[in-house]
């Protein structure tokens, strides 16, 4: 299937590519389809695409390569994906890159859940105090 993308142009991906959120990402309730773009081998920075609206896409990492202990706040119960297993899972956060990039931050309150094998995923927001929304990926600069 086609699909427009804001930084790509139009670009080809399988269907079975597609992913589903039932309740979309926070902030963007009505975009419950996604692609995950890779166009770097090994850059662990992805592209999550909405495959309806080329406005919407997000710059997103596995929290686990920044913060190795971060996949230890996942549990089965708030993951939130209908009869999908935690060890099914993958975690990625979006990441905010500002204009200068030493000042990148993920969000680590908002991780989104994926289930590859079922092509779902769910944003869920974690409660923990340790964990914020523009979490910095590289230490403040003195």
């Amino acid at each position: 299937m086609k699909i427009k993308t804001k930084n790509f142009g139009e670009i080809e991906i399988e269907g079975n590519k597609v992913i589903n959120f039932q309740e979309g990402i926070l902030g963007f309730p009505d975009e419950t389809r996604y692609a995950i773009l890779e166009f770097k081998k090994d850059d662990p920075f992805k592209w999550l695409q909405a495959v309806d609206n080329p406005k919407v896409v997000f710059v997103i990492i596995d929290p686990c390569l920044i913060f190795p202990d971060y996949k230890s706040v996942v549990t089965a119960e708030n993951i939130g994906l209908p009869d999908s297993n935690i060890q099914d899972a993958d975690i990625f956060t979006i990441v905010t890159i500002p204009e200068n990039p030493v000042d990148i931050t993920v969000n680590l309150q908002g991780p989104i859940i994926f289930d590859f094998k079922k092509h779902i995923a769910k944003q869920f927001v974690l409660y923990n105090k340790l964990y914020t929304t523009k979490h910095r990926i590289f230490p403040a600069v003195k």
